[in-house]
């Protein structure tokens, strides 16, 4: 892990002993609150024979676009790892809008005066039922959250029986979708045979990237009107209009003709990449040095090379950022 997604990204120990531990422990009992709302488990004793997987906790600094903090989160997940494909599960893969998508309906947008509404489903993928059955250990610090009602006297043998699909099972994308796609098409939404993820009705369209939904109308009363239908069987919080979606920010302006435009910015992104790269500092003003034309022979005694970055992580980030707002960035590694 890069060292800047390091910092957004702590483990449980970290987050419980580090400057933010009371906003983590805030945001983990308001986790466990949540999936006890929404009956993600039932609690059960432990027989013998069960097959019980492994409890984790994830936590995230989420930020906005420009890298300020935007709030803290904590997610009770699961093990799925130590499930077997084909036997504890079966279905797994899960749809995404695709960009192109997305950057025409905000073309449209402009173009025919349209309203936007953005929407993030609470706890997404806790809201699809489960059809396998799956044994969770308890989570870590459950004595001190204090909310599930266990003894201590319980903490071998009892175990959480799921209801709802949780993070970490490799199958719960896929849920969420199919359970979400049910209801849209169910108040009456049809599914695009262009992009699967493209939601069309008589007054609203409707583009889904997992969690997070974008609303597309002429009047905001029909799209209100839509999300408190929504509502009836799903627990959606409203975020705004679209200036934010998937850390990019999105910027409205008249150009110097007069006419309005959209600007795809991720600022936040660029400074994750820079300080990963470790071109913070001295190094960005470092000089390239031309590499021999024979190829160096390999040095079986010395040291393992260490870039001093994540590649991947780095290669990943760059991806994301030329395929959605900076086309006109190009990179090649030799």
């Amino acid at each position: 892990m890069s060292k800047a997604a390091a910092e957004d990204n702590p483990n449980f120990g970290q987050a419980m002993n580090g400057p933010n531990t009371e906003d983590f422990w805030d945001a983990s009992v308001k986790e466990i609150s949540t999936l006890q709302k929404l009956n993600s488990w039932t609690q059960v004793k432990r027989q013998q024979g069960m097959k019980v997987i492994q409890s984790t906790w994830a936590y995230k600094i989420k930020r906005f676009p420009d890298g300020l903090v935007r709030k803290l989160k904590a997610r009770f997940c699961v093990r799925g790892n130590m499930r077997i494909e084909g036997v504890d599960f079966f279905n797994t893969f899960a749809l995404v809008v695709q960009w192109a998508t997305v950057r025409l309906l905000l073309n449209l947008s402009i173009t025919l005066n349209l309203e936007t509404v953005q929407v993030d489903y609470v706890s997404t993928f806790c809201q699809a039922p489960i059809k396998e059955d799956v044994y969770v250990e308890l989570p870590r610090g459950w004595q001190t959250l204090n909310i599930l009602g266990i003894d201590e006297k319980f903490k071998k043998n009892h175990v959480l029986k799921l209801n709802q699909s949780l993070y970490g099972l490799r199958q719960s994308p896929r849920n969420f979708f199919m359970h979400l796609k049910a209801n849209l098409e169910w108040i009456g939404f049809h599914q695009s045979k262009t992009d699967p993820c493209l939601f069309i009705s008589a007054i609203l369209v409707c583009c889904v990237y997992v969690d997070y939904c974008l609303f597309f109308s002429p009047r905001k009363r029909d799209i209100d009107s839509m999300i408190e239908k929504i509502k009836e069987s799903m627990d959606v919080e409203v975020e705004d209009s679209v200036g934010k979606f998937l850390g990019i920010l999105i910027e409205r302006s008249i150009g110097q003709d007069g006419k309005e435009q959209i600007k795809l910015l991720q600022t936040g992104l660029i400074d994750h990449i820079i300080s990963a790269l470790g071109l913070d500092g001295e190094l960005s003003n470092s000089m390239r040095t031309s590499a021999p034309e024979k190829a160096l022979p390999k040095d079986p005694d010395g040291e393992p090379h260490d870039l001093g970055f994540n590649y991947a992580s780095v290669v990943d980030m760059a991806m994301y950022l030329c395929n959605n707002s900076r086309p006109d960035i190009t990179f090649s590694v030799h």
